[in-house]
């Protein structure tokens, strides 16, 4: 995250502190100046003596802007200033300019430029500050010379911030910087801060406090996220935000307060339905219409608002009117919001509004627009603000007014500043080009998790500091990866942080602090299996599901605990022969795991008795229950001694299980580079496949894509690659049907396969003419599938169950089927037959993640699997929830056996066209399956690759290319 101050900061490498003055101090330095431009010497000047008061007004907000160390944008103050001594000379008129963020300076640079001595300032600027606001500082001498040693103190210090905190992203920035360890010995120059300010330094310092506030923080945010979707479905918001800064608590606490006065006042509450309500720095109505509610303030005043919600509602809408007026008078110049500052609220804007609306109006009353003035102002924004506010050009072109100004000085301003406003305006433009170019090039070229920045960080700062990132990489990327606390498989391939694995296990130890407090978690990795007899394995070793979920280690032989208690990690390796070093290389160590892997408790496998004795835990719980798919038993870890533990087997799997249903954001990151890769690879295929091709040749083109460009080692299942009537096998491609047909030309060709990348898997189907062009009965059948799927997409959300969907699916499917002649009846009696189990023999996906049908499907607590045909079939009953990765796979197939069954069920054949079911015989079948990820509101499509008959023949003809299909968070660049 970047805030303006560290960007200060970095880009000055030095932390220079003077204290703030008092506002008794800076009227006192300023006397003489106010002495030389005070209005009242004015009086038989009615121009000056305006032009004065409007920008003593400015002034004012300038200097306490200055005083609270507020970055000043650059600004220009007219004044007319007269001699004390000779009040028949003329006045003379001067331009006050400044910019920054520094007091004394201004102050000196006022006075400068009216002529007037500067001396008596330093008297007020103190050269040994024994305290500083916000700071706490110590004098340091060498040489003669007085410095400051600098330490920032209060709350906004990222590594001070609550233990709660939720942020997940690798790489996070915070707006002050808390001193180094061990840094600035007794005697240092303050020159030497240079070293000890670089970001690289900080970075160093505070990286594992960042990624422990991470792991530590998901039980709030978990929290915090269940009471915002609580409170939305209560009182029918449309959203709840918060814009408050970081504190998680303090958000929390906020929703618990709104959840009070819910319960409270219900009959109030109906004002909230369809709006954003936005946690603040005010009460009131937000030009963009959202309900502000100051985070600060008692409940009492909050309800107060609600209660008197319409009458804020009407400033809101009377302001489109003064907005519409100003612009008229300004020949349509539009009336805007500054950019990088915070919302206004709508009530003093509307005031701010109509006191400059009606100033200038007045004045076009009388005058005419000047001869530079443009026929048309569109090409300009205005900002009106408040009375104090500065008049200026902002580096973005707009025109910052105070609501207070004349008519004559606002014209006159505007009018002489043109120039200045379109160079500004185009700066602006190619400034945003440029940001999104650095942006996207930090995040590629250092791995990044996140790259974010407060709402107040312009395009220009931004670009410096992308731009600081990418020439500093080399020195920075080791300290962003963590120093071995990230997993990949190349610089070109998405690093894995290992807080991914943490975050896990601490959410396991959070779970089970409930019902297992005094226990200690005990997770055994797979084993490497040898082929029958022989001294080869099966394949590259996978890592057993469970346990890579936990701790993200890819070796064979290991085992892993989390105390519950401590939420302390420890990792068991094999000891291997030396010998193997000869066949296997260098044999890693412990403290080689533990660097790869950020644990810092790592031991071999022979020790594990001992160390678990250590913990001294009432019990151990050891994984074992029932897969819902396959019908097996997660296999309980063992370990010679573990006779003398007390174990349990049955409270872990239901815990572990339900955790990984809903994915961490960190999770997420890797599910949808993994489908990123896999959408590449199926698209390939569809380029390059055509008739007289194999099947296999299909599995090897799409085997090479994952892993030459995304660094898949392996796929998620049996890759299906079913052509013309394979299309009706469902699990086509096993060892009695390997992918081995030949193509021809009018085939459908059904590819279902899927990458996996460090355990995480992708589910992809298409469903495409193998010659590149649909025909009618092809598009029949295949737009009635793409119906089914973009119904689920369209309906799907938290709070929907996942059995509505596949009814929703198969309906569609249904009717579509009718229309085009191949069924007859009413498609709901067709529903109650279970006619769609006919043509689609399977559920309508399952949930996804380190197994391709992950876990959780029936977990007690949850709805059991239904006994009606066809939805009995399901993989899951569950409804959804938000962080939920499924696959959504509708499907019609063409399958003899239940044609045939069909046709000779009364209850069934009545639905039946017999002799338009004869014609799609050898048809095969079309499988749409999409990844998709559950979000707060809806569903979105991880999936990239073509869906529609136009884009399927567009591409595998050239018309379309990889720029309409590309992953538009960059995981995977090819």
């Amino acid at each position: 995250m970047l805030r303006k101050r560290n960007l200060f900061v970095v880009k000055q490498h030095l932390a220079v502190l003077i204290r703030s003055l008092t506002s008794t101090e800076v009227s006192s330095a300023l006397r003489p100046f106010y002495f030389s431009v005070h209005p009242d010497l004015f009086g038989q000047h009615p121009k000056e003596r305006a032009i004065n008061e409007t920008s003593l007004q400015q002034l004012s907000s300038v200097l306490q802007s200055l005083q609270t160390a507020k970055y000043l944008p650059p600004v220009t103050l007219p004044f007319y200033i007269k001699n004390r001594n000779n009040q028949h000379e003329a006045a003379r008129l001067i331009k006050i300019y400044l910019k920054g963020r520094d007091l004394a300076s201004a102050i000196v640079n006022i006075l400068k430029a009216c002529d007037l001595p500067t001396n008596h300032v330093q008297q007020y600027i103190k050269a040994e500050p024994q305290r500083a606001t916000g700071f706490q500082t110590e004098n340091i001498r060498q040489d003669g010379d007085e410095w400051i040693r600098v330490k920032y103190q209060n709350e906004y210090d990222f590594t001070k911030l609550n233990k709660n905190h939720p942020l997940y992203a690798t790489f996070v920035m915070q707006q002050k910087m808390k001193e180094a360890r061990g840094a600035l010995r007794d005697g240092a120059h303050v020159g030497n801060i240079k070293a000890l300010f670089r970001l690289k330094q900080w970075l160093e310092l505070h990286f594992e406090d960042a990624l422990a506030k991470a792991t530590s923080g998901s039980a709030s945010k978990e929290e915090i996220q269940r009471l915002k979707v609580e409170m939305i479905e209560k009182s029918k918001l449309k959203d709840i935000r918060w814009e408050c800064g970081w504190n998680s608590q303090h958000f929390r606490g906020c929703l618990l307060s709104l959840k009070s006065l819910m319960e409270q006042h219900p009959q109030h509450m109906r004002q909230l339905e369809d709006q954003i309500l936005v946690f603040s720095y005010f009460t009131g109505i937000s030009l963009d219409g959202h309900l502000m509610l100051f985070s600060g303030e008692v409940r009492h005043n909050w309800l107060d608002f609600i209660k008197n919600i319409r009458k804020h509602k009407l400033a809101l809408a009377r302001v489109p009117f003064y907005e519409k007026s100003l612009s008229h008078v300004l020949r349509n110049i539009k009336v805007s919001r500054r950019k990088f500052m915070p919302d206004m609220k709508v009530s003093e804007y509307e005031i701010n509004l109509k006191q400059l609306t009606t100033a200038v109006s007045d004045y076009f009353g009388r005058n005419s627009h000047p001869k530079n003035w443009p026929n048309s102002m569109d090409h300009y924004e205005i900002v009106v603000e408040s009375e104090a506010g500065p008049m200026m050009v902002s580096p973005t072109g707009q025109f910052i007014v105070p609501s207070s100004i004349p008519g004559p000085l606002l014209i006159n301003f505007i009018s002489t500043n043109f120039d200045d406003a379109n160079e500004r305006i185009d700066h602006y433009k190619k400034d945003k080009v440029m940001e999104k170019s650095l942006h996207r090039r930090c995040m590629e070229e250092l791995h990044l998790a996140a790259l974010l920045k407060d709402d107040n960080i312009t395009p220009e700062l931004m670009i410096q500091f992308c731009q600081k990132l990418v020439d500093h990489k080399t020195d920075l990327e080791s300290v962003i990866k963590g120093e071995g606390a990230v997993l990949s498989m190349g610089p070109h391939t998405l690093p894995v942080p290992t807080a991914l694995f943490a975050l896990n296990r601490q959410r396991l130890a959070d779970a089970l602090k409930k019902t297992a407090p005094d226990s200690v978690v005990l997770l055994q990795g797979g084993e490497e299996v040898s082929f029958y007899d022989t001294d080869t394995t099966y394949n590259v070793f996978r890592q057993e599901s469970y346990f890579m979920w936990a701790f993200g280690v890819t070796e064979a032989g290991c085992f892993g605990a989390v105390d519950v208690k401590t939420g302390e990690s420890y990792l068991f390796i094999p000891r291997l022969p030396e010998e193997y070093a000869v066949w296997m290389g260098p044999l890693p160590k412990t403290n080689d795991y533990a660097k790869k892997y950020d644990i810092k408790k790592v031991f071999y496998v022979d020790e594990l008795e001992v160390e678990l004795g250590r913990l001294q835990r009432a019990k151990i719980l050891t994984l074992k229950g029932v897969n819902s798919d396959s019908g097996l038993t997660a296999k309980p870890a063992t370990f010679e001694g573990i006779e003398k533990f007390s174990v349990d087997d049955e409270a872990l799997f239901p815990v572990i299980a339900s955790l990984r249903v809903c994915k961490t954001e960190l999770e997420i990151r890797v599910i949808k580079y993994v489908v990123a890769v896999s959408s590449y690879a199926h698209r390939q295929v569809m380029k390059q496949i055509r008739p007289g091709n194999y099947e296999y040749q299909g599995e090897s083109q799409f085997l090479n894509a994952c892993y030459e460009k995304g660094g898949c080692r392996h796929v998620s299942y049996t890759c299906i690659c079913g052509s013309g009537p394979n299309g009706a096998i469902l699990h086509y491609g096993h060892a009695g049907a390997p992918n081995d047909s030949p193509i021809k030309n009018g085939d459908m060709c059904l590819f279902d396969m899927g990458a996996n990348y460090f355990g995480y898997a992708a589910d992809i189907t298409c469903s495409f003419p193998a010659n590149g062009k649909f025909t009618a009965d092809q598009k029949l059948i295949y737009e009635a599938v793409l119906r089914a799927t973009l119904a689920v997409h369209s309906a799907a959300k938290p709070g929907v169950s996942w059995v509505d969907m596949h009814v929703l699916a198969n309906r569609v499917v249904l009717e579509d089927l009718k229309k085009g002649g191949l069924l007859k009846g009413s498609v709901d009696e067709m529903l109650e037959a279970g006619l769609s189990a006919v043509f689609q023999p399977h559920g309508l996906g399952h949930l996804l993640g380190l197994d391709v049908h992950d876990v959780g499907g029936y977990l007690p607590g949850q709805p059991q699997r239904p006994q009606q045909v066809g939805v009995n079939k399901l993989r899951t009953a569950r409804v959804l929830e938000k962080g939920m990765v499924l696959t959504v796979e509708p499907g019609c197939y063409f399958i003899d056996p239940l044609l045939d069954k069909a046709l000779a069920d009364p209850a069934l054949k009545k639905f039946l066209v017999p002799e338009a079911i004869e014609r799609f015989r050898n048809f095969g079948g079309v499988r749409i399956e999409d990844d998709v990820l559950i979000t707060e509101h809806g569903v979105e499509d991880l999936t990239k690759v073509p869906r529609t008959v136009q884009d399927i023949e567009g591409w595998m003809d050239g018309r379309l290319d990889e720029s309409q299909f590309r992953d538009p968070e960059r995981l995977f660049v090819f």
